[in-house]
């Protein structure tokens, strides 16, 4: 009875897996959607959806998946070294959204703010798109070191 169970376990599972990555597959149409705009329009506001866009998928196929397959196996055949690359994207990724939707919100305060600044503003952006990617990347540091 417990091996049926557990079972029946795996595979809501791999059936919850199978509806992330559809969804996941239509994330990635947004993606492209994304990315036939940002080169027809180079608002700053595109670019920055561009890189949650990249941010959230980063999150689907590379933080959803690890997650399954370890709620399934519930051991590591991967070795070390795999271990934690696959533990510093982890982080990487949650990280980077994350600070990807707080340069949103800044560059939509500054917009409000300081509606006059539009030099500054390209600059601004470039500069906290380049200290989010670089900060999610220090924040993942320490999964490499465990």
């Amino acid at each position: 009875m417990a091996h049926f169970k557990i079972r029946a376990f795996k595979c809501k599972f791999a059936n919850m897996h199978s509806a992330t990555h559809a969804y996941a597959l239509l994330k990635l149409a947004s993606f492209l959607s994304v990315l036939q705009q940002l080169r027809r329009t180079k608002s700053r506001i595109s670019v920055l959806i561009l890189h949650l866009s990249i941010a959230d998928l980063l999150v689907t196929f590379g933080v959803i998946p690890l997650e399954v397959i370890w709620r399934i196996t519930v051991q590591w055949y991967g070795g070390n070294v795999l271990c934690k690359i696959c533990k510093f994207f982890h982080g990487f990724g949650l990280y980077l959204s994350s600070m990807v939707l707080i340069c949103i919100s800044m560059d939509r305060y500054f917009a409000i703010i300081h509606p006059l600044r539009v030099t500054d503003a390209r600059r601004r952006g470039k500069l906290m798109l380049t200290s989010a990617w670089a900060t999610a990347a220090i924040c993942s540091l320490p999964q490499v070191s465990v």
